[in-house]
């Protein structure tokens, strides 16, 4: 089995983090088959004269295939994006929304994740849904283009609480964000 079937979960796996141009004729679709691999390898692999359209399939098999070789500029900028979102949980596990949203998750299950602010750790789940609030509550998260989303509030509090609950290095935090962001 392929290292990346089991662990980390599928959904947090892509190609690359560089940006290619957009594609002449524009269009939304012809932007996303020109920046996201996984489209046109299902086109250039497919055996048949059926193309799988289902996202999640082509999403999943793609994410399973994929290697981790990434540049280090990639790395060392997926390094960056981790500090700043722990520097700006720092602030944020002290607005009253992080009190608010830890009372009531923490009766659906403790566990071993950690939860900034608090002491008591709770389920990988509910970790990374406080530990995301908690990283967006003073809105100075990241921005990324195109998509103007805040990719790593949702991706760092998820892999941290996988990496925690189930011992994964840092390298594998870093493989799981890299893709994550393609996937977004």
């Amino acid at each position: 089995a392929h290292p990346r079937t089991s662990g980390l979960p599928s959904l947090l796996r892509a190609r690359s983090m560089t940006r290619r141009p957009r594609a002449e004729g524009g269009g939304a679709s012809s932007y996303l088959c020109q920046t996201f691999p996984p489209w046109r390898d299902v086109r250039a692999k497919s055996q048949s004269s059926r193309v799988t359209t289902d996202p999640l399939q082509v999403f999943g098999s793609w994410i399973a295939e994929v290697g981790n070789e990434w540049p280090e500029d990639a790395r060392d900028w997926a390094f960056r994006e981790f500090v700043d979102t722990v520097a700006v949980m720092v602030p944020g596990a002290v607005e009253p929304v992080a009190d608010k949203l830890f009372a009531s998750v923490e009766p659906w299950g403790h566990g071993p994740c950690t939860v900034f602010g608090k002491q008591q750790r709770l389920a990988a789940p509910w970790a990374a849904l406080v530990n995301g609030t908690i990283a967006h509550a003073l809105d100075f998260d990241d921005n990324f283009d195109p998509p103007k989303a805040h990719p790593t509030t949702v991706l760092f509090p998820a892999i941290m609480a996988l990496a925690e609950q189930d011992g994964h290095s840092g390298a594998e935090c870093i493989d799981a964000y890299i893709v994550g962001l393609q996937i977004l």
